[in-house]
């Protein structure tokens, strides 16, 4: 049954992403201001020291990409050329407010254990792909993990990009695999991401 909810949400995210106006293709931070390592993931998965530090226009390094539907919120930071190793942090936007300013508050947030989770509450869900395209999970209703948004910067608009934050995280949690095998652990995650309103 797990499996199944699996494939449906992934075609539910491909769906959204192909079709989602506030997706933004661009995996880079060319004109947000940025410099390079400013945008990271850092951590431990399955006992394995993960650093990405995400570079301008890069073909081979790590990039960053992000999207916005007004009711969920992506933030992506993925390896050239092709997003593996990947990390996914999706936001159920705040619900106390339809600003895009304000779709994600520093706080603790709740780990998801269900793909559709409740909308009236804020919730993350964490999917990681590793380097040889297996996708993990944090959607279980066991998940005991953590997380809290340390902070949000908003970032105006410019000539190249729509408003931004600046989203910096600290997260705790157990993935679980799309193909029922073995979980594994991300301890210590630590991620400065951008969201861009299109």
């Amino acid at each position: 049954m797990k499996i199944l909810r699996l494939a449906i949400f992934s075609f539910l995210i491909v769906t959204l992403f192909a079709g989602c106006k506030g997706f933004s293709p661009v995996f880079d931070f060319d004109g947000l201001g940025g410099t390079p390592g400013e945008y990271y993931f850092k951590g431990t998965i399955n006992g394995k020291q993960a650093d990405w530090k995400a570079s301008i226009n890069s073909l081979s390094g790590y990039v960053i990409g992000s999207g916005y539907t007004g009711g969920t919120v992506f933030a992506i930071i993925g390896k050239m050329p092709n997003l593996q190793p990947q990390l996914n942090l999706q936001f159920t936007a705040n619900p106390a407010s339809s600003d895009f300013n304000q779709a994600v508050v520093p706080g603790v947030i709740r780990l998801a254990t269900d793909f559709l989770p409740d909308n009236s509450k804020q919730w993350l869900q964490v999917n990681y792909i590793d380097e040889n395209g297996k996708n993990y999970y944090s959607v279980d209703a066991s998940q005991g993990g953590t997380a809290t948004v340390l902070s949000v910067t908003k970032i105006a608009a410019n000539s190249l990009h729509g408003r931004q934050l600046k989203i910096k995280i600290m997260f705790n949690c157990t993935l679980y695999p799309s193909d029922g095998s073995s979980s594994i652990s991300l301890t210590n995650g630590e991620a400065t991401l951008q969201v861009e309103e299109m």
